[in-house]
């Protein structure tokens, strides 16, 4: 062991320790990483001021399995294992009591039993599968989420999706089979356009179809050749909607947004975003019109570019 690998509050415990009971210090040097670990738990939570040199003598001569229950009055099923995957550096103080804790609860067998699994057993990777759910506790997920954050984030997300109409137990199955970093972005684009979007405000038509799930946003978006896709965070919080009219001279998009309390129109887009043949513009315009949506307010001060978007054309959607 490199004595860089000794450090944080297991130093300071050693070095206090070794002041009682000299030679605890190089014992603790010298051991292998999972004796080390295993010193650590004892020290997480024996007070050495109240054991003295006793507690230096027997952290250089008990055994791994004497010290661990010494600690916590058991020795935890997988716990050595667990220790054996924690690595070369020290733990927090509090990972080693709440690890013990962990795999001798009654009532978190599933979390126990995914810890026991992990690659890596370190503090970052506890919080992590803290914070999932049960169905997405999987070893090798937990090993490859960056952080606790993102593990909150994945949880959200899971739960937003289902309750969008994505299948729970086909998203868990999927995140199982996950090994990169990567593929949890995959995972969210992928599934993200497996789900129902809020009702259009808008009644559909024979010549005005409503984009109502993520399947139909991918279509419309391949088939006009624009960034609709971009866009369905905001559809899901209800600030943008999406519909495609169809007329005798062409079909087009429609784009809605959320102005305060009242939906309005932001344009009439054709393919590659271009403006649509004027009846197809028109004819979207009067529809909505009937259900008392109107264009878009323009901005009181106009845009530098704004010249330059009418003679070149529309490069994305305005909004």
């Amino acid at each position: 062991m490199h004595y860089n690998q000794l450090n944080g509050w297991l130093l300071r415990a050693v070095a206090d320790l070794d002041m009682l009971a000299p030679g605890v210090a190089g014992h603790v040097i010298r051991a292998s990483d999972e004796r080390r670990h295993i010193i650590a738990s004892l020290l997480s939570v024996s007070p050495i001021q109240a054991f003295g040199a006793d507690l230096g003598q027997f952290v250089q001569s008990a055994g791994h399995d004497v010290l661990i229950e010494a600690a916590f009055g058991l020795v935890p099923f997988g716990y050595r294992r667990a220790l054996a995957r924690c690595g070369q550096h020290t733990q927090p103080r509090r990972f080693y009591p709440y690890l013990a804790r962990l795999l001798s609860s009654p009532d978190r067998t599933e979390m126990a039993r995914a810890v026991r699994l992990l690659p890596r057993v370190t503090w970052p990777r506890l919080q992590i599968i803290r914070i999932l759910p049960e169905d997405l506790q999987h070893p090798s997920l937990v090993d490859i989420i960056d952080n606790a954050g993102q593990a909150r984030d994945l949880t959200a997300v899971v739960k937003l999706l289902s309750e969008h109409g994505a299948c729970r137990s086909e998203m868990a199955e999927a995140l199982a089979a996950t090994r990169t970093p990567e593929a949890i972005s995959r995972f969210a684009r992928r599934w993200s356009m497996k789900i129902t979007f809020p009702p259009h405000p808008i009644p559909a038509s024979d010549r005005y179809r409503p984009i109502s799930t993520g399947v139909q946003l991918q279509d419309s978006a391949r088939r006009f050749r624009n960034c609709a896709r971009s866009h369905l965070v905001r559809i899901l919080e209800q600030r943008s909607s999406f519909a495609e009219v169809r007329h005798d001279h062409g079909s087009a998009v429609v784009h809605l947004v959320k102005d305060g309390a009242f939906w309005v129109l932001d344009d009439v887009y054709g393919p590659a975003n271009e403006r649509p043949p004027l009846p197809v513009e028109k004819f979207a315009q009067e529809y909505l019109e009937r259900f008392g949506i109107t264009r878009m307010r323009p901005a009181t001060i106009e845009s530098p570019f704004a010249s330059l978007r009418r003679l070149t054309g529309r490069l994305d959607f305005e909004f």
